[in-house]
């Protein structure tokens, strides 16, 4: 059998694309697990810290598969101190015997839109969504799959990545997770009920009196650690509570904007549809 580390299991996609979903479903199989982060960035941002560092994130796991679940690996971000994409694939390629790799993919127009008010919520981006997704923008690039998996399969070879979609993890969640299952050889594992319609990060923006409550923290950022730390501690019917109070649902993305960003993104959906041999009709015309 080969050694568990480091994680053969490596699922990539662009943020909001259902990466943190996939991982912890696959992760409740009992040979499956993730480390203490399920985004460790190793192979991008964190390469320079070392093997022992990244094993470091794994101690006292114990499974036949590990799971790395970093969507900076999907190729979208760039190695600042030379301007060029990160040599991700080639990392792997190296130094992971017989890797997995798993790109989770989600209509480039909503994922786009997602990615859009995350930065809206946590990174202060104030402008309006037209200026903000530009053709050249990193919320832009991340939806052009095409190139993407162009990027691992011309190093990994079209075999070694497997793409899934997100609506098809939406939809049937079991169905998804035993296929990841049987590629990887392992028996399959039937998900709870729970566990099948539990929703993970789901898009959200802050309150009026979540907004208020945040002055009073040095930062946005201590805001969110102390929210985290209640949630941990406080029952789940008090943190429900909670979220209806301090949080609301982003805007729906209207008919103009919707199809304005199918345009940008059109050719790159036609790329995968040839690719997976499957029509992608919700990605051209998607619903708001």
């Amino acid at each position: 059998m080969d050694k568990p580390f480091p994680p053969r299991l490596i699922i990539i996609g662009a943020q909001k694309s259902g990466t943190t979903t996939l991982a912890q479903l696959l992760a409740n199989h009992p040979d499956i697990a993730m480390g203490k982060e399920k985004e460790t960035d190793f192979y991008t941002r964190f390469w320079s810290k070392g093997w022992d560092w990244y094993r470091s994130l794994y101690d006292g796991v114990c499974a036949d598969w590990l799971i790395d679940a970093s969507p900076a690996y999907a190729g979208g971000y760039d190695d600042p101190e030379t301007g060029k994409l990160f040599a991700v694939p080639e990392r792997i390629l190296d130094n992971v015997p017989s890797p997995h790799i798993f790109y989770i993919l989600r209509c480039p127009v909503r994922r786009a839109y997602s990615s859009y008010w995350h930065s809206v919520r946590y990174n202060g981006e104030k402008r309006s969504l037209r200026d903000a997704i530009t053709l050249n923008s990193s919320y832009a690039r991340q939806s052009m799959y095409a190139d993407q998996l162009d990027f691992f399969e011309s190093a990994l070879g079209a075999d070694t990545v497997n793409v899934l979609l997100f609506d098809d993890l939406k939809q049937n969640a079991q169905a998804v997770v035993s296929d990841v299952f049987l590629k990887i050889g392992v028996q399959n594992h039937i998900l709870s009920e729970e566990k099948r319609d539990e929703k993970k990060n789901a898009g959200f923006q802050y309150s009026g009196p979540a907004k208020a409550v945040m002055t009073l923290f040095p930062s946005e950022a201590a805001f969110r650690d102390t929210v985290a730390a209640i949630q941990r501690l406080a029952p789940r019917s008090a943190t429900d509570f909670a979220k209806r109070i301090l949080t609301k649902d982003i805007p729906p993305l209207n008919d103009a904007d919707s199809q304005w960003l199918a345009t940008m993104f059109e050719e790159s959906t036609q790329r995968i549809e040839k690719r997976l041999e499957r029509p992608l009709k919700s990605w051209i015309r998607p619903r708001s």
